[in-house]
């Protein structure tokens, strides 16, 4: 395993950045490491636009099962940072619907049928904890589900406000 262990595989300075306060200074860095190991690291200032690069290749015990496992590594990543930006998307989406169903909960059970009332509160159970585990799909499928189910709730609430004008 290869975690843990850090190489500096060289050094470069990209000169021309202006001096500002902490975070002010904006430098866009990108690595490539191609299928024979050898690294390319460009940096720009994206203020001013003066650039740097160096090439990297390695000389001092790589070996190709390291880079390949490195490589391997970067895909994993790829897809968890993936998979990571999906649950933050699908959380964001139904945490509200989720919220909004528990508020008018008590409505729920005052204006429906006790059977619908309490099948609104175990699908909001359901998906509280599909939320808890990040079950991307559970959630995502149990939102449109607490849609479905509350849209006769909605309509009763709104008449009854409307009866109170």
């Amino acid at each position: 395993e290869l975690a843990g262990e850090n190489r500096s595989l060289a050094r470069f300075k990209l000169g021309g950045i202006e001096p500002g306060p902490a975070g002010f200074p904006r430098v866009e860095v990108t690595f490539l490491i191609d299928a024979d190991g050898i690294l390319q690291v460009e940096a720009r200032d994206l203020r001013n636009g003066k650039e740097a690069s160096i090439e990297v290749r390695p000389s001092f015990g790589l070996r190709e099962e390291e880079i390949r496992a490195m490589l391997e590594a970067n895909v994993e990543n790829e897809l968890s940072d993936l998979e990571f930006k999906r649950w933050v998307e699908v959380r964001n989406q139904s945490e509200p619907v989720l919220r909004a169903a528990e508020k008018k909960l008590p409505d729920a059970f005052r204006l429906l049928p006790k059977e619908e009332a309490e099948a609104i509160e175990a699908t909001c159970k359901r998906m509280r904890g599909a939320i808890e585990k990040q079950e991307s799909e559970n959630v995502q499928n149990l939102k449109y589900e607490l849609n479905a189910m509350t849209t006769r709730l909605a309509e009763k609430v709104i008449a009854e406000a409307l009866a109170k004008r």
